[in-house]
């Protein structure tokens, strides 16, 4: 049995999403170590979303930031060594701010590695505007000689309502995923050849039922939570 080296510091968002990190940690733990009930050690400790959100949206960063620093702080008391925080956009604002507490598990680095191993050098985005906006995805791929595309500004609009509106309260419609997957078909007809689910909480809607054949799809839910599982055991997330 692979002794674990490293405990995990879970910020969780969302209920339905934070439940898939969870079973994916513990997937990620080696055949060797099945059989007892808790494979993988780890702290959780959950936000405010609502009103993280609604300070980010409103331009009072400080207090955002305020709001996931005490979170993470509560999470290195508890006895975490490094955090994983279960949103692409809540990454880029703990990323920000001016006190590193532990370090930060890169969703985005992990989710392009996931990427660029299984074979695919041009993913679409499908993520929230800020996700887009802010290039991260951009430059893990650039680092791996990938090239990152994103859908139309509109579409990506379209998107960032459905995930605010839906998913980030762990609700699917029918109608929002044929939204995700119209947003895949034009990703497809501009060259993609894989599309990566850039907010944790679309894995909600079904990775292959986005992808509807059209795509493969590379999820950062799972992409993070394995690289999380690996960091644990390993002192490595590659």
């Amino acid at each position: 049995m692979t002794p674990q080296r490293l405990v995990p510091g879970i910020i969780g968002f969302a209920p339905a999403t934070d439940a898939v990190y969870l079973r994916e940690l513990h997937a990620a733990v080696p055949t060797a170590q099945l059989g007892t009930v808790n494979t993988l050690r780890s702290v959780t400790a959950s936000l405010d979303t609502d009103a993280f959100f609604a300070l980010d949206v409103a331009g009072r960063k400080a207090e955002a930031e305020a709001l996931i620093l005490a979170v993470a702080r509560s999470l290195r008391a508890a006895g975490a060594d490094f955090l994983v925080v279960t949103s692409n956009t809540g990454s880029i604002i703990l990323e920000g701010a001016a006190e590193q507490v532990l370090p930060i598990l890169d969703i985005f680095a992990a989710t392009v590695d996931a990427a660029v191993d299984a074979g695919f050098a041009r993913p679409g985005l499908l993520s929230t505007a800020r996700t887009a906006a802010s290039g991260r995805y951009h430059a893990a791929a650039d680092r791996r000689g990938a090239v990152v595309s994103t859908p139309p500004r509109a579409r990506i609009a379209g998107i960032d309502a459905l995930i605010g509106r839906e998913a980030i309260r762990g609700v699917q419609t029918p109608e929002s995923l044929r939204v995700l997957q119209d947003a895949v078909d034009e990703l497809a007809a501009a060259g993609a050849d894989s599309v990566i689910l850039g907010c944790t909480d679309l894995v909600l809607y079904g990775p292959d039922r986005i992808g509807h054949g059209v795509l493969p799809v590379v999820d950062s839910t799972h992409a993070h939570a394995r690289a999380a599982a690996r960091l644990a055991l390993g002192g490595s997330a590659s």
